[in-house]
């Protein structure tokens, strides 16, 4: 209904759609809040919620602006950088839902390679090393250095799930 309406929001709505996308219990009712700010014109103000989301100490801010970049498919450079600050996370479910998200994104960039490979050779944690394994399988980029770490990962991983993945 609301993407329908020809002129511009008000605050009143504005910020109705902003605590939607961040808070509703239903995964759908955040996606076309998120949806309907973009495509009213709100995307800027869209934007700058993301990056300060991503910029906070709080770790669920962080997984939640994350999965919104990954659903919405919004991706700009200035997002990029703490986007890649995320592989160096001291959280877990930060680091993975990065990495999740590079796949689920085929977000072919050397830089998110590069982090990839670094999070598969040197991250403690199974699930996030699964996950950057499942990325780079995800992206479809093949070069020397990728094939080195898959296989150096079959030989000395100690979990037989990294060891197939």
């Amino acid at each position: 209904v609301i993407q329908s309406i020809t002129s511009k929001l008000n605050n009143d709505i504005l910020h109705k759609l902003l605590t939607m996308m961040w808070c509703d219990t239903s995964r759908t009712n955040r996606a076309m809040a998120a949806q309907t700010l973009g495509f009213k014109g709100y995307a800027n103000v869209l934007h700058d919620e993301l990056y300060c989301r991503l910029n906070s100490q709080n770790e669920k801010h962080r997984v939640d602006a994350l999965q919104r970049i990954i659903g919405l498919d919004m991706m700009t450079s200035k997002l990029k950088t703490l986007f890649l600050k995320c592989f160096k996370d001291e959280h877990v479910t930060v680091r993975y839902t990065v990495a999740k998200g590079c796949g689920d994104l085929k977000f072919d960039d050397d830089d998110v390679i590069e982090a990839l490979i670094e999070s598969i050779s040197s991250d403690y944690s199974d699930k996030v090393i699964a996950a950057s394994i499942e990325a780079i399988s995800k992206i479809g980029r093949v070069t020397e250095k990728i094939t080195d770490i898959l296989l150096w990962s079959v030989k000395y991983q100690h979990e037989a799930k990294l060891r197939a993945s």
